[in-house]
């Protein structure tokens, strides 16, 4: 979640998180109260391959950032097509 603060986008992170999770995919959520910025340093620091950034654009209109570490690509996906493109990803 970028902003912890913002009661819908922790409910939408940790519904992704929830799901990821009951999905057999490893997952960590960081649900730290600081800037955004810090978290995706940490997440690079910490070699995470594809992280899922959960912002404003999620709430409004369901689109979920996915940047994937390796190739330093971001995209945009439909949160109905969230679990498809992280499962193609990973596999």
């Amino acid at each position: 979640p970028v902003n912890i603060s913002n009661e819908a986008i922790k409910d939408k992170a940790e519904s992704i998180y929830s799901l990821l999770k009951e999905k057999g995919i490893t997952a960590l959520i960081d649900d730290r109260k600081v800037s955004p910025g810090f978290k995706f340093k940490d997440a690079d620091l910490l070699g995470m391959p594809i992280q899922i950034i959960v912002g404003k654009k999620a709430v409004e209109n369901g689109e979920i950032e996915i940047k994937i570490r390796k190739t330093l690509e971001t995209d945009f996906v439909n949160e109905d097509s969230l679990l498809e493109k992280i499962t193609s990803l990973i596999n």
